[in-house]
């Protein structure tokens, strides 16, 4: 099974046309100037109260141009753009971070590059991926029979594909703080390496509306883990190529966590190598926790309690929410 950019202007304007709606769909209208643009004529925000979310859209001399972001715009202080999610009107533009990943069941997805931009030092695609707690890049092959990999944000159509974009979004200026230095970095173990992703040569194409479709709600679960170990005032990250770690005394790594989206073999033994990996980085050994959406085989589980490793399992609750099982009990009093 191939994947292949969607190069069809009509494609495209339709796709455009699903996502904006599925986007402002309940929006409130505010006109405020965008960004720094300080006495300049006021752009439409569509507002959405229930995602933080907003989006200013606009039809470019070759794109068609979303701009979001997630503070409550004013009709006197401009607002600041986080992220562009662009589309060109038809062919291939490599200078726009988005895409239209098209599947052999001629099924659009919304992807994008990483490549966050923001004209200010240090932010850029590398950085974004180093920073990046979201799911695992698919393989999409370009009319010219070259390779890009991209994130896969949703499925035009899919109910939930509004609070996918709102998380992805989220996560960008999560980053950007974090490498501006706007809010403290991510707590990160010091006798820890830090790792910086790069992408090299072909990866593993996946089944869009299979693995790929799930992968798109990893972020939504990382996110609900990093809320629940607020909760209880954990001090937590997820740098080096971890989906989140909790930090002890002495910023010792305690608890170390590998999110899964879906049970496959494939899967619980990436999570399984991971896990070891990255634990064994450290001078003592953390805790080590599988996140998974659901419970695996009784074989499958008395392998990972051979291991000692624990198991969680959450479940997808509507369009956005989370339910975690067991995380308490492997919590209990960290080491």
């Amino acid at each position: 099974m191939s994947y292949i950019l969607c190069t069809d202007k009509a494609k495209i304007a339709k796709a455009q046309r699903v996502m904006l709606g599925a986007v402002k769909k309940g929006s409130q209208l505010v006109q405020g100037p965008l960004g720094t643009r300080a006495g300049s004529d006021f752009d439409t925000y569509h507002w959405r109260p229930d995602l933080k979310l907003w989006v200013v859209t606009n039809e470019l001399d070759n794109r068609y141009w979303n701009a979001f972001g997630i503070d409550e715009p004013s009709e006197s202080v401009g607002s600041s753009i986080i992220c562009e999610v662009n589309f060109p009107y038809s062919g291939t533009n490599r200078r726009i971070a988005a895409v239209l990943i098209e599947d052999e069941r001629g099924r659009l997805w919304v992807g994008h590059s990483g490549k966050i931009g923001g004209g200010r030092k240090g932010i850029g695609k590398l950085s974004f991926w180093d920073h990046y707690r979201g799911g695992e890049p698919v393989t999409v092959t370009y009319p010219d029979g070259k390779d890009s990999e991209f994130i896969v944000l949703g499925r035009i159509g899919d109910k939930r594909l509004p609070f996918q974009l709102a998380g992805f979004i989220r996560e960008v200026a999560r980053i950007k703080s974090v490498i501006t230095g706007s809010t403290p970095s991510s707590p990160e173990p010091s006798n820890a390496a830090r790792y910086n992703p790069e992408f090299v040569g072909r990866r593993r194409s996946y089944p869009l509306g299979g693995i790929v479709e799930s992968e798109t709600y990893h972020g939504l679960v990382v996110d609900a883990l990093s809320s629940q170990l607020e909760k209880a005032n954990l001090a937590h990250g997820n740098r080096g190529g971890r989906d989140m770690y909790v930090l002890g005394r002495g910023e010792r790594m305690t608890f170390l966590f590998e999110v899964k989206t879906d049970l496959t073999p494939a899967s619980i033994y990436k999570a399984i190598g991971q896990l070891m990996f990255h634990g064994a980085q450290a001078d003592k050994a953390p805790r080590r926790v599988i996140v998974l959406p659901g419970r695996p085989n009784k074989r499958t589980e008395l392998a990972l309690e051979r291991l000692s490793i624990k198991t969680v399992s959450y479940e997808l609750l509507g369009r956005s929410r989370v339910r975690f099982s067991g995380l308490a009990e492997v919590l209990g009093k960290p080491q």
